[in-house]
């Protein structure tokens, strides 16, 4: 809990005075290596929408995939990965996406890995294939109503036990 109240600190510091993503990074991956004892490290997603120009651009410190549905349910764009985790080497170099375009109906989608490695009491993992259906069979519902639907679905799937991650889910949806 104490490396994310810090992790936050940082990146509400830093996003105040930069909008450079690799920098923002940069300077966030040297305090947190500085901070923390080894091996302790932070995933993190931090992604750039234009929405004048309709473009979404990235950076991913070892973060699990996010994506961008078109308006039929396919995964256009996988957001992977575009650097090691941060808090493990002090000093790296993190990479910006290219630019993706947006179109009427796409999806974004960032979660956590609380939620696609949650599991029942058969120890079976939700997986980001059962996110991704649930998105896909209620993409015409508001980005709000499908976060409500996954939460309802992941709240079924565990059976009541007690979650062991946080369960963050973020859905953005491109509208004309």
């Amino acid at each position: 809990a104490l490396l994310m109240v810090g992790t936050r600190a940082y990146l509400r510091s830093l996003t105040r005075v930069s909008s450079d993503l690799c920098n923002i990074f940069r300077q966030m991956n040297q305090s947190l290596c500085e901070d923390t004892e080894d091996n302790t490290f932070v995933t993190l997603l931090l992604a750039d929408i234009d929405v004048q120009h309709r473009k979404l651009s990235y950076s991913s410190a070892g973060h699990i995939p996010g994506y961008v549905l078109d308006s039929s349910g396919t995964v256009r764009d996988t957001l992977s990965a575009t650097g090691m985790p941060l808090g493990l080497f002090p000093d790296r170099n993190f990479q910006r996406s290219q630019e993706i375009d947006l179109h009427d109906g796409d999806l974004i989608v960032l979660l956590t890995d609380g939620v696609t490695e949650l599991q029942n009491p058969d120890e079976e993992f939700f997986e980001a294939e059962r996110v991704l259906d649930l998105i896909r069979a209620n993409r015409n519902e508001g980005a709000r109503r499908i976060v409500e639907l996954l939460h309802e679905a992941l709240q079924e799937f565990s059976g009541g036990q007690p979650r062991l991650d946080d369960i963050t889910v973020v859905i953005c949806k491109v509208l004309g």
